[in-house]
């Protein structure tokens, strides 16, 4: 669907996106099934504390249930926010298509897009290989890791409901207002990464709510904020190039699996095999920059096409 003009305004595509990230963090926080909950205790340790009876924990499985209908229920009202937002200027059955096609829920796409995060991933993989912590070499190890609650948030709601929210969501509000790729690629995921940084509470408390509990609370959310935003900028690369949300999505997933690279670590404990893991972890460096640009071509995405080809599409 064509707009004479843009539907929206910076400001109002803006404004829309701190709604999207306020709903979406906000809904943690209003029910008191989600909420956590401390007691005020000072407690020097370079663990987390013992929990106490009465707190209630982000990994404790009632708030974990809690917290997934919460963003999921936020997420819903997000994608409505979107056809709300069409409908003022179409009618409402044309709004509910055209925010699917815009959300990425029905874009065609390559398979191959999906594959470009683990090429990246290609030193962690083989640490992983070596290690014997591969899938099929774990076996249900690896299984029983995932089949539970946190490994539900974790694997599959968090992974699914931040990329329609943080991309999907407010990619789309972006591109509505007229924003330019680069503009989106470096903008949204900002918002992506504030959204993390209420987990320094989380960490505060359950290291004792001392000073050194609030510096680490502080460095994590420093490099929580770096590593969401380098992330950020991934998947909406990979969601404008796709014109799908399916492939941010997977990423997501992927990620969540396999957790930040522990390269320092890996050459530690395997000394040995220091020359091949460096050289895969380089690899994999190298192989992401050459595909992310040829796995991910397509043709009919509306966010990555030049004005005369969007009106060869009917846009």
């Amino acid at each position: 669907m064509a707009f004479l003009l843009p539907p929206l305004s910076l400001l109002q595509a803006t404004l829309l996106a701190l709604f999207f990230v306020s709903s979406y963090v906000g809904s943690l926080y209003i029910s008191k099934n989600a909420r956590l909950s401390f007691v005020a205790t000072t407690v020097t340790t370079d663990t987390p504390r013992q929990k106490q009876k009465s707190e209630r924990w982000r990994d404790d499985p009632d708030v974990v249930r809690a917290r997934l209908a919460a963003v999921s229920l936020a997420t819903m009202c997000s994608c409505l926010v979107v056809v709300l937002v069409l409908f003022k200027d179409i009618p409402f059955n044309e709004a509910v298509w055209e925010s699917l096609w815009r959300l990425g829920f029905s874009a065609p796409h390559p398979l191959l897009a999906h594959l470009v995060t683990p090429v990246l991933f290609l030193g962690p993989l083989y640490a992983m290989y070596l290690q014997q912590q591969l899938p099929l070499q774990a076996g249900t190890a690896f299984v029983k890791n995932y089949v539970h609650v946190i490994g539900l948030r974790n694997v599959i709601i968090a992974p699914l409901t931040e990329e329609i929210v943080f991309r999907a969501c407010m990619l789309s509000m972006y591109h509505l207002c007229g924003a330019s790729r680069r503009k989106m690629i470096f903008l949204s995921p900002l918002w992506f990464a504030l959204a993390h940084l209420h987990h320094g509470w989380d960490t505060y408390n359950r290291y004792g709510r001392t000073s050194s509990a609030l510096q680490r609370a502080i460095l994590q959310a420093v490099f929580q904020l770096m590593y969401t935003t380098l992330f950020g900028f991934h998947c909406c690369y990979l969601f404008l190039r796709t014109g799908s949300i399916l492939p941010p999505i997977t990423s997501h997933m992927f990620c969540n699996v396999m957790g930040v690279p522990q390269l320092g670590y890996e050459l530690r404990i395997m000394p040995k095999k220091r020359t091949g893991i460096i050289a895969a972890y380089l690899l994999g460096v190298a192989g992401y920059i050459y595909v992310i640009s040829a796995w991910t071509e397509t043709k009919s995405s509306i966010y990555w096409l030049d004005d005369t080809q969007l009106s060869a599409l009917g846009y």
